[in-house]
């Protein structure tokens, strides 16, 4: 416990802080009472929990595992306090930048932290708050426990906090996981070592026996990351051909749900989920519609999808070269479909990620030139964040504003083949006057010349003679 930092501290932060939560434990075979009473003295041992006399008592069971030889899972009901908890919301990572950085680089490490949550102490103001009910009595956790609300949120802030500097340049964690990724085996020792640092300086501890070094390939959040680009989990992609028959919502749930966390790999996935998404409904919740040929199709169309997920490249902003984002838009009559690619042209470019949303509502009775249309701007919502790359000034954007209202198309022409506008753009009305002054050299000769020109002319003669002098050489 000493080891633990003390700079983040679990708080339960009550609503009600007079409320009393009261619960027993739940009923436990007999047979799991002696793997659930070593469960228990590990954790005395090691310091997460101790004897407790607090008035608040939440239930705890256990779930064995299916091999009898390791020890049972120990699971808090904490469902009565959480509902008297100030949620904390500290946001969690987005998946989609991660992925994103990973797959700029060559080589990678994942890192797991040891008993994640268990590395956070709880103030000692609300370690009264978590006492637990067991066969043996009561206990408290000292340690932040799983199943209590904020826990999931304060330990990404305190991994946050930890990998501030690095996070986005050399790594990214996921709560209790940790990716870094590098160009060069040279670079990849720096970044471990960089990481592995900022972690002893913040006394945070990974489990040696789920780190995996200098991987040319690793799995991450349910994806295969490699220097090729992104893929989905083989596994997962076993479980969807292997998915029986629903047979209620929830089971209609569970496959879509696992289906649409490879969306971005799998072209023209809402034209087939939409026939399945009628058997979530609330009439169906009631009564479960018979299974029918439409359905089995559909089904089916999606495993065959599935098969062969396409491999995603990820935009290098950075280093772009000679590669541009393409988005390729297109609609049906119930569904749009687009594709993010980068590369060189669009017939050349290589898949970031597809996107496919159902029309609902007013949107099926579009005319087909606004189902496009629509189909771009769900596209440009959908990726706003890797298409939009302007930085504009204050003044920039009011006048792209103001633009857009029009239909414009803006071509560059150079001056001299520009002469109109050219011309005109130097020829004003309100061009400041000029004033030119110039002077002319002559030689002795013609000085000569003109003085006896004066002498000859009477008008000069006349002048002369008033000024009383003469013009001499």
């Amino acid at each position: 416990m000493d080891a633990l930092p003390d700079d983040v501290l679990f708080q339960v932060q009550p609503k009600d802080t007079n409320k009393v939560i009261q619960l027993w434990s739940y009923d436990c075979l007999k047979k799991y009472h002696e793997a659930w009473k070593t469960l228990l003295q590990q954790h005395l041992d090691a310091g997460h929990l101790g004897p407790s006399n607090s008035t608040h008592s939440s239930p705890t069971f256990i779930i064995p595992k299916v091999d009898p030889a390791m020890l049972p899972c120990w699971v808090n009901d904490f469902r009565q306090l959480n509902l008297n908890m100030i949620p904390n919301n500290h946001p969690l990572p987005c998946i989609n930048e991660i992925l994103c950085d990973c797959a700029k680089g060559r080589y990678f490490t994942k890192l797991d932290m040891t008993n994640a949550f268990f590395q956070t102490k709880v103030h000692p103001d609300d370690i009264k708050w978590l006492a637990m009910h067991t066969p043996w009595g009561l206990y408290k956790w000292t340690v932040m426990p799983m199943g209590v609300q904020n826990a999931p949120a304060v330990h990404q802030h305190q991994m946050s906090a930890a990998l501030h500097h690095l996070i986005s340049r050399i790594c990214h964690m996921y709560l209790d996981d940790i990716i870094i990724w590098s160009q060069t085996l040279e670079e990849h020792e720096r970044n471990i070592h960089a990481v592995l640092q900022a972690l002893r300086d913040t006394k945070l501890y990974c489990s040696l026996k789920k780190t995996q070094l200098f991987c040319t390939e690793v799995l991450f959040l349910g994806h295969c990351i490699s220097a090729h680009g992104v893929k989905p989990d083989s596994s997962k992609i076993a479980r969807i051909l292997n998915w029986p028959v629903p047979r209620s919502v929830t089971d209609m749930w569970a496959f879509l749900g696992l289906v649409c966390y490879m969306a971005d790999h799998l072209p023209n996935l809402t034209e087939h989920t939409h026939v399945l998404n009628a058997l979530t409904t609330k009439a169906a919740e009631l009564k479960f519609p018979v299974w029918n040929d439409d359905h089995q199709q559909a089904f089916q169309v999606i495993k065959d999808l599935v098969v062969s997920p396409h491999c995603l490249t990820m935009i290098d902003h950075d280093n772009p070269g000679d590669n541009h984002i393409f988005l390729t838009c297109g609609a049906s009559d119930f569904c749009t479909g687009a594709i993010l690619s980068w590369g060189p042209t669009w017939e050349m470019a290589w898949p970031v990620a597809f996107n496919s949303t159902p029309l609902c509502g007013a949107e099926l009775n579009y005319p087909v030139h606004e189902k496009e249309l629509l189909t771009i701007i769900c596209a440009l919502k959908k990726w706003r964040h890797f298409a939009l790359q302007c930085n504009l000034s204050q003044c920039q954007a009011h006048w792209q504003e103001y633009m857009s209202q029009f239909d414009l198309t803006i071509c560059y022409i150079q001056g001299k083949h520009n002469v109109g506008a050219d011309t005109l753009s130097r020829c004003s009305d309100d061009a400041p006057p000029m004033a030119a002054v110039s002077t002319v050299k002559v030689d002795k000769s013609l000085t000569v010349e003109i003085l006896k020109g004066y002498m000859e002319d009477p008008f000069c003669w006349q002048l002369f003679s008033l000024l009383g002098s003469l013009p001499s050489l």
